[in-house]
């Protein structure tokens, strides 16, 4: 078990990137459709009335929020490795 946790993690990273680009895209679509919505929604009402300043605010927050998340498992992978006193790095 304790070999397979930083793959884990790390596939666990990758899996939440991707997730969060598709819950970005797919609110961006389907929040035109109704009346509520998210940042997705904030960033093409805002990019079709010209409002440039928010469309960058809406885009610094995504970017934001998928570092802070990217981060927070780079630091559970990196634990995992210095916990059980494993590397990636061939000996």
């Amino acid at each position: 078990m304790m070999l397979i946790l930083p793959g884990v993690i790390a596939a666990a990273r990758i899996g939440c990137a991707r997730a969060w680009r598709s819950i970005i895209s797919s609110e961006a679509i389907f929040g035109i459709i109704g009346t509520s919505g998210g940042l997705g929604l904030y960033i093409y009402v805002n990019r079709a009335y010209g409002n440039l300043t928010k469309v960058m605010v809406g885009v610094i927050l995504i970017i934001l929020v998928s570092v802070i998340i990217d981060k927070i498992f780079v630091g559970l992978e990196k634990l995992t490795v210095k916990k059980w006193r494993m590397s990636y790095e061939r000996e």
